[in-house]
């Protein structure tokens, strides 16, 4: 009976870097954006969103979201980490929505 329980495998795991995740949800977002503005359809214009998109990238990289390490550097700042995550939660459903502003 134990085997058995044992080969299952939990359902919730808890996330290792929900930050640099969810960094990686808005890259996709811009890049998403990116693709819309220069097909044509002219919600925003792409030179804007391309300078946002390359500030974004700038802050990954230079805080470590980019390579996995802002999780890592912001584990004993509970109220930095959620303040972070719930930042990039708003901007990626901005993205999504295709608002940068």
């Amino acid at each position: 009976m134990y085997r058995a329980l044992r080969g299952q495998k939990s359902s919730f795991l808890p996330q290792t870097a929900p930050i640099a995740a969810k960094f990686e949800d808005c890259q996709q977002n811009f890049e998403r954006l990116c693709i819309v503005s220069r097909s044509g359809i002219r919600l925003i214009e792409p030179n804007v969103i391309e300078d946002s998109y390359g500030r974004f990238l700038a802050w990954g990289r230079d805080c470590g979201a980019a390579d996995r390490s802002v999780d890592h550097r912001l584990r004993k700042s509970s109220s930095l980490s959620t303040r972070t995550l719930e930042l990039l939660k708003t901007l990626s459903a901005k993205l999504e929505q295709g608002k940068i502003l």
